[in-house]
């Protein structure tokens, strides 16, 4: 069941939050509901949850803002979106904004529950991973820390959500070795992620925007056309 797993709800239609919370409520999760991004943030900076279900199309502050803001102010918060377009490119903007996956309206409320799960096992699954690594792991001049979830630039900290910690974790873990899509996201997502190969896609090209922030000179993930990736060591 739930465990206590506290999960915040960001949208401005209240049918929304009426049809999900007693879904959410009745595996167990504590739900706490806002309807504007403003009141979202506060309620981040005050109370974490450990989960956000994110509406794109909000009153005050867009949903791609707020998960901006959302990953700077709590990078492995996992967070689902939620989109009344079903459209490639809201996918992808919503994805390089930092959510780790994406959910169109109309829907019903299973497929969220369906998703909020996968993506607290994905949560656990990276914490098993971590746990049986040791402390640090350095190829060339990035080093990954994999129990206290950080990652390092040249000693510079590097903000990743936790998809992207766990995609970088997994690379560097096998410097050389090509990873295919396929592999990454039962790696990352788990075999149950019923999303699209892409993903990895779009998850990469934050993860090498982060690295060139930092070290623009520096492009260690490196494409296998037609394969997938690899990490140059």
């Amino acid at each position: 069941m739930g465990d206590g797993i506290k999960i915040l709800v960001i949208d401005d239609d209240p049918n929304v939050h009426e049809t999900l919370e007693p879904w959410l409520t009745r595996e167990g999760y504590q739900v706490s509901s806002v309807y504007s991004g403003g009141a979202a943030l506060e309620e981040v900076r005050s109370s974490p949850p450990d989960l956000v279900i994110l509406d794109v199309m909000l009153p005050d502050i867009d949903g791609v803002s707020v998960c901006l803001e959302l990953n700077r102010l709590t990078p492995l918060l996992p967070i689902l979106m939620l989109s009344a377009r079903d459209d490639v490119m809201d996918r992808v903007v919503g994805i390089e904004s930092g959510a780790d996956d994406y959910v169109t309206k109309p829907f019903h409320p299973r497929e969220v529950v369906t998703r909020v799960k996968a993506l607290l096992r994905r949560l656990r699954k990276l914490a098993a991973e971590t746990e049986k690594n040791g402390e640090s792991l350095t190829v060339g001049s990035l080093t990954i820390e994999p129990k206290a979830y950080r990652a390092y630039v040249d000693s510079e900290p590097l903000s990743l959500t936790t998809t992207e910690f766990g995609l970088l974790l997994a690379l560097m873990e096998r410097p050389a070795q090509v990873h295919s899509r396929q592999s990454l996201l039962d790696r990352v997502w788990g075999e149950d992620f019923f999303g699209s190969e892409r993903t990895v896609d779009s998850h990469i090209r934050n993860l090498r925007k982060k690295l060139a922030e930092l070290a623009p000179k520096i492009d260690p993930i490196e494409s296998v056309r037609g394969v997938g990736y690899r990490f140059r060591n």
